[in-house]
């Protein structure tokens, strides 16, 4: 008899709890079924929702591009080039990230493909030091030397400390200096246009000189004019004296 009261006491309990549930239900119903005015703008949910997409987005595009970092570091260019462009293709406007996989393009000799994106970098970021730096290696690579060295020397107006700068824009032009060289030597040799001396041509009767004269008959064109042949010398018949 002395241990009733303990049951008593939890289905109290059970029936407090329950009546705590419906209550709860009872205003969740409610406030789906009359909701205030404010929880119906959608607005600024969405726009809340949008920026964390976008925060998403930026720090998975940073984390893809240290990836490629990384490997670039180590000399795998072509494996960092699938990283750098998955990063560019979450955040296309991040300036770096073309200028890291121009690095990438230019180091396995993919010169076009690095000045596109150099440039592409540029457009977004007008004072993109490493911008310049890499459309330079890129024109470089091309042996488009005389481009090559203003954009080195644009990055050295940005950044008046960078010697690999100043390094690179000697390079071209002692480039530039030996293409000039080896072109002037492979011309051709001009022709002998000396007159020819007076019968060094020999006495052949069957010779036939040409001359070019101009008439009003033929438009001003230019017409071939035939020279007699040259009559031989007659000799003495034999016991004509």
């Amino acid at each position: 008899m002395e241990n009733k009261p303990k049951p008593e006491r939890r289905e109290r309990s059970k029936e407090a709890s329950c009546e705590r549930g419906r209550d709860v239900s009872q205003d969740t119903l409610c406030e789906k079924a009359e909701p205030k005015p404010e929880r119906m703008e959608a607005g600024p949910t969405a726009q809340r929702n949008g920026r964390l997409v976008d925060q998403y987005k930026i720090q998975e595009s940073m984390d893809l591009a240290n990836v490629g970092n990384n490997l670039a570091n180590k000399g795998r260019y072509s494996e960092a080039l699938h990283y750098y462009s998955e990063a560019i293709g979450l955040n296309p406007g991040e300036y770096r990230f073309l200028g890291n996989r121009s690095y990438s393009y230019e180091r396995l000799a993919l010169y076009k493909e690095a000045l596109a994106d150099a440039e592409r970098s540029l457009e977004l970021q007008p004072n993109f030091i490493k911008g310049y730096f890499r459309k330079g290696k890129a024109l470089k690579g091309l042996k488009r030397y005389s481009e090559a060295i203003s954009a080195f020397q644009r990055a050295l107006s940005c950044d008046l400390n960078r010697v690999e700068a100043a390094q690179e824009v000697a390079d071209c032009q002692r480039k530039l200096q030996e293409l000039k060289i080896s072109t002037r030597e492979n011309l051709p040799a001009p022709l002998n246009l000396q007159p020819v001396p007076a019968g060094s041509l020999g006495n052949n009767n069957n010779t036939v000189f040409r001359s070019v004269v101009y008439t009003r008959s033929n438009g001003g064109l230019p017409a071939a004019r035939t020279a007699p042949p040259s009559v031989p010398a007659a000799h003495p018949r034999p016991g004509s004296r």
